[in-house]
């Protein structure tokens, strides 16, 4: 079955263009945040895919699009990453380019802490977050035992720099479409469409230091955890001490290693967000916002 791919589109700001797309015309908004490793150039290109995403646009309006930096937006300087500030720029422009006063949020990995920020800072635009394979930090910390090493850091940063865009970045991070030829040439044509390994490195290492503990008692918006059980790089961990922490917050734990939750031909993971989402009532509405500058931190190296 085809699956046609939607039109890609751009919204100007003054410091770049930002590609996006929609699929579907349902009366309620979901912006689907992609991480660093997926590009809206790509997404139809493997039918799986495809399918899925038609799957996620059943009842909704489907926003994607290339942060600043990443795929087919505009190109940032090579040795100027780009902040979480910015991150949260692009989804603002994005859903107020769209007209999309009220968006469920659906982000995997580094694109959750963007997410978690919109949420925490514009609750009145917030209906729900679905949050995938991600964490408060990821380096550990006082009162963060759960976080990683500088060592492992260190050694995951290196393969991000050597491995991007190969097979051995594949076989090392997605295991249940492994062997699969299509699914495998297909996901490293997307990380080289969306970063060159430079890039893809220099990016990891910014996104390693983020902290955004003190983001997650301002999220009201009801909020649904997905974690691989056996995920490596992410340790589900993370995901238990994110349920503790965001008040409305539900966790499931998924099967596997796999580093996306959003798997293709794995329709059991779009039923359970479709359920989730399908019984949202009205979003619950706080009086408090967060500024922009204080409700991230960034953690500094040790």
């Amino acid at each position: 079955m085809s699956h046609p791919s939607p039109p890609v589109k751009y919204v100007r700001t003054p410091r770049g263009d930002i590609a996006y797309r929609v699929a579907g015309d349902g009366p309620a908004n979901l912006l689907l945040v992609n991480p660093m490793s997926r590009s809206i150039e790509t997404l139809w290109d493997y039918p799986a895919n495809a399918a899925m995403l038609d799957k996620l646009a059943q009842g909704h309006r489907l926003i994607m699009f290339d942060r600043r930096g990443c795929g087919i937006s505009d190109p940032l300087p090579s040795d100027v990453p780009p902040t979480w500030e910015d991150w949260l720029e692009d989804i603002l422009t994005v859903v107020d380019h769209l007209g999309a006063t009220e968006v469920s949020l659906l982000a995997e990995r580094d694109a959750a802490a963007a997410s978690m920020l919109f949420a925490g800072s514009h609750p009145d635009r917030v209906r729900a977050l679905v949050l995938g394979n991600t964490s408060a930090r990821f380096r550990a910390a006082p009162g963060y035992p759960c976080g990683e090493s500088d060592e492992r850091s260190d050694q995951l940063s290196a393969m991000w720099d050597s491995a991007w865009g190969t097979e051995r970045m594949v076989s090392q991070t997605r295991e249940l479409l492994v062997n699969d030829p299509e699914y495998v040439q297909w996901v490293m044509r997307m990380q080289r469409v969306s970063y060159s390994p430079r890039r893809a490195g220099t990016e990891f290492r910014y996104i390693i230091n983020f902290d955004a503990r003190s983001v997650l008692s301002a999220i009201h918006a009801p909020t649904l955890i997905l974690h691989r059980r056996d995920f490596a790089v992410i340790p589900v961990a993370h995901a238990h001490y994110l349920a503790e922490h965001i008040a409305p917050a539900k966790l499931a734990v998924l099967p596997g290693s796999d580093m996306d939750v959003l798997v293709p031909g794995d329709d059991s993971t779009v039923e359970l967000i479709g359920r989730f989402l399908g019984r949202l009532g009205p979003v619950t509405r706080s009086e408090r916002a967060l500024t922009t500058v204080l409700c991230l931190g960034i953690a500094q190296s040790e």
